[in-house]
């Protein structure tokens, strides 16, 4: 190699120099020092096209970079809460690379407990200044503000704190805040639990809000979603008491033939489950495939999202909640904040076993690889009903006592 390029940028105490590195190949990485240590961060290209020249782009490239970091470390020593979004979400550098409209639940979530941290705390307040009384300050505006909107307050204003948590947490990665800063405490769900009771004049910890639609809603919604978007009626035929955001990401590979059955896809600590289809579902499916929206897709012989969206991608999660209010306002179902295309998956457990399904038939119903879930979250129904009938053999007993 050619004598080895190398730049520095950047003011006094957060410079940064980006040079090739013969033991990787002539690949760049970017140095710089805090309290006297050396930290780097490898880019996965060189300086360097054809014969081993070096590259006026690449090096406009690599010179931007060593920027990058330079502003980042500096902006670290008073980087402000409000300064955070741009970095969070800096498409090249950022913790989230994907462009806004196509966040996801969780994105906006972020965005809107970094907006609300604004607000409590105020956009110039700086990082390094946060401790765990202001933490504990944001969880109590939240629980106010969600009580005051009709909601119960615990579980919003428990996201709102984590993923606040979550920016914090990178941006110390990043090293542009202290490690110290931020720290919430070892117990605040807790401490949270603690100053919901008070502030609601509650005596018990909140039982969990899990809103749910009748067993007869799933056949409504699904005649509904015919009027609303043919991908949708698929989906809900498909999966209306699985999770829809599994559902989406269908495949025309994750169709078992000929035992028509599907094979729902593994989502992060969700595992993917294989469900066989009834006669109506498989029906719809071959209707969709030969004559329907993917039937040119069929014939193509490839691969493809059996709901697409924009670019053949899966139709986003906003679209899916958009057709599934419409599908509600058509079957005339009252629309209950929270609910969402959940309740439908509650309301199938719910019917299922009202038609007497055991634990493990229940756990293929919805989809489960073990039936903790369903037998300990959705079971209030069936709790009630069991309460009731001690109720009643209460009675008895004390008759013929």
């Amino acid at each position: 190699m050619a004598t080895r390029w190398k730049q520095t940028v950047g003011e006094r105490g957060h410079r940064v120099t980006v040079g090739e590195r013969a033991d990787r190949g002539g690949k760049l990485v970017l140095t710089w020092y805090v309290d006297g240590k050396p930290k780097t961060e490898h880019l996965h290209f060189g300086v360097r096209g054809r014969g081993g020249k070096e590259d006026p782009a690449l090096i406009r490239r690599a010179v931007e970079e060593a920027k990058r970091k330079a502003n980042q470390l500096a902006a670290g020593s008073g980087l402000t809460i409000g300064g955070a979004w741009s970095l969070v979400f800096d498409l090249r550098s950022g913790k989230y690379p994907v462009p806004r409209d196509r966040w996801s639940q969780h994105h906006h979530e972020v965005g809107r407990a970094l907006n609300f941290a604004a607000a409590v705390w105020g956009a110039d307040r700086e990082w390094a200044t946060i401790r765990k009384a202001d933490i504990r300050a944001l969880w109590r505006e939240r629980i106010r503000e969600l009580r005051k909107a009709g909601d119960q307050g615990v579980r919003g204003a428990e996201v709102t704190v984590a993923r606040v948590l979550t920016v914090a947490r990178w941006l110390q990665d990043e090293e542009l805040i202290p490690i110290e800063a931020c720290q919430p405490g070892r117990y605040w769900k807790r401490e949270l639990v603690s100053d919901w009771k008070q502030i609601a004049g509650e005596k018990h910890d909140p039982e969990p809000e899990r809103p749910r639609h009748k067993p007869a809603d799933i056949t409504k919604l699904i005649e509904a979603a015919k009027q609303v978007d043919p991908r949708f009626y698929l989906m809900l035929q498909l999966g209306a008491e699985l999770r829809l955001g599994q559902v989406r990401e269908l495949r025309r590979s994750n169709v078992i033939e000929p035992e028509l059955a599907i094979e729902i896809p593994s989502s992060g600590q969700k595992r993917g489950v294989k469900i066989y289809l009834t006669e109506e579902q498989a029906t719809v499916l071959r209707e969709a495939l030969t004559t329907g929206y993917l039937r040119d897709a069929e014939q193509s012989g490839e691969d493809y999202a059996l709901f697409p969206g924009r670019n053949g991608k899966p139709v986003s999660r906003t679209q899916v909640r958009n057709w599934f209010r419409k599908a509600e306002k058509i079957a005339g179902i009252k629309h209950v904040r929270g609910r969402g295309p959940y309740g439908l998956r509650r309301a199938g457990v719910d019917g299922a076993k009202a038609e007497g399904a055991d634990r493990d038939a229940l756990m293929q119903f919805g989809g489960w690889t073990d039936t903790q879930m369903p037998d300990r979250v959705y079971a209030s129904a069936e709790q009630e009903a069991a309460a009731k009938r001690a109720r009643d053999i209460r009675a008895k007993v004390r008759r013929t006592a």
